[in-house]
């Protein structure tokens, strides 16, 4: 995982700026996890209005939204705190917050996955991903295999050491899956609320500090874990 950085001085005031985001999105929303993941994909530069088709409903199978195209598909799944009450700005995110992704993984590895999913949307993700899959493989000047990727978006400061651990031995088995009949390249990411904060210094200052504050022409990206890429 990457963590960006940005002045340490500057956190909370960042943080502020998410919250009075994310309060303004739950005036329109009315839940604060729908709230986070609008706002999250925003300071991520995604359009939740455009490029990201959202999952509603239950029976989700731990598909909070995703994003397709020809060579890839990227799963997102949200885990917010409730901000509208004590939001612990420090808070690591334990086993339970990348538990899901497992499950995500295995049923799209089932040989018909279309078949035990009763979410309307989860079953029109797996027609366009397998229909792509497919189109994809037989495509003899590809190069690369069809790639799909799990973002877990956290509301939380890093995570645990057991749920880094899990998170790790997670990345480790699932490099390569077999999706549709095919074989399929798979990385899992982990966006935390450090990560969501960089970023956001990073498009919003056009004159540059390091996290210390002095004037720099770059910024820095700490390799937290190399047993897998994300």
């Amino acid at each position: 995982m990457r963590r960006a950085q940005y002045p340490s001085q500057q956190r909370n005031n960042l943080i502020d700026a998410l919250l009075s985001e994310l309060n303004e999105e739950m005036n329109k929303t009315d839940s604060f996890a729908e709230a986070f993941a609008r706002v999250s994909l925003i300071w991520m530069g995604y359009d939740p209005d455009g490029q990201v088709v959202f999952v509603d409903g239950s029976k989700d199978r731990g598909v909070d939204a995703y994003l397709f195209a020809d060579d890839n598909l990227k799963i997102f799944q949200f885990k917010s705190q409730d901000f509208t009450k004590n939001f612990d700005r420090e808070l690591a995110a334990g086993t339970n917050i990348v538990s899901d992704v497992s499950r995500i993984i295995n049923f799209i590895q089932t040989k018909d996955p279309s078949l035990e999913v009763a979410n309307p949307k989860v079953r029109q993700m797996l027609s366009r991903v397998q229909s792509a899959i497919s189109s994809y493989n037989v495509d003899i000047t590809k190069d690369e295999l069809f790639s799909i990727t799990v973002d877990i978006v956290a509301m939380y400061d890093g995570l645990t050491p057991s749920a880094e651990s899990e998170l790790n031995n997670i990345r480790a088995s699932m490099e390569l899956i077999e999706a549709f009949g095919h074989v399929s390249s798979c990385s899992v990411a982990y966006v935390d609320l450090n990560e969501l904060l960089g970023r956001k210094w990073h498009e919003t200052n056009s004159k540059w500090q390091d996290a210390t504050g002095k004037p720099t022409e770059h910024i820095k990206v700490k390799i937290l874990q190399t047993s897998a890429t994300s």
